[in-house]
């Protein structure tokens, strides 16, 4: 980017290319996501009917059940990882974007609103986990507990 004082059009260009990737790596991130909440609930139903049918061999599979869902556990956080990565340069580019192109008290009065929502959004989101964690007791939403 450059330093221009008004809103040029190489700077826009550059925060635009960062939301079209940030949209699709989110798409491709969701995607993900999916697949691995799909695995995990077939994983669940499989060690469901082994504990119930076969219990007798239970727990010669016990040792490869925990070890997948501690994969499971693991992908999900690189999913997370990866996610936020993708929303901290998409927040750079348009700190970046604000810094050379708008004066400073413009610039900083529009990162306290952007700060002030973030944080906003932040709280409701953990409210909104917290709720459905309760909702769905002591086992997750994949019907085995990790």
């Amino acid at each position: 980017m450059e330093r221009q004082g008004h809103w040029g059009i190489k700077n826009i260009l550059i925060v635009l290319g960062a939301f079209v990737f940030a949209v699709l790596m989110d798409l491709l991130i969701r995607n993900q996501r999916h697949t691995l909440d799909a695995l995990a609930e077939e994983i669940a139903r499989e060690w469901g009917l082994i504990e119930g049918r076969h219990a007798a061999v239970a727990n010669e599979f016990a040792g490869s059940y925990k070890t997948l869902r501690a994969r499971e556990r693991h992908q999900g956080m690189l999913l997370g990882t990866v996610s936020a990565l993708v929303a901290g340069s998409l927040c750079i580019s348009v700190v970046q974007l604000l810094r050379y192109s708008v004066p400073k008290e413009l610039m900083m009065a529009a990162l306290l609103v952007g700060a002030t929502a973030a944080l906003a959004g932040g709280i409701a989101m953990l409210v909104i986990l917290w709720r459905n964690r309760v909702r769905q007791g002591s086992v997750g939403k994949t019907g085995y507990q990790g």
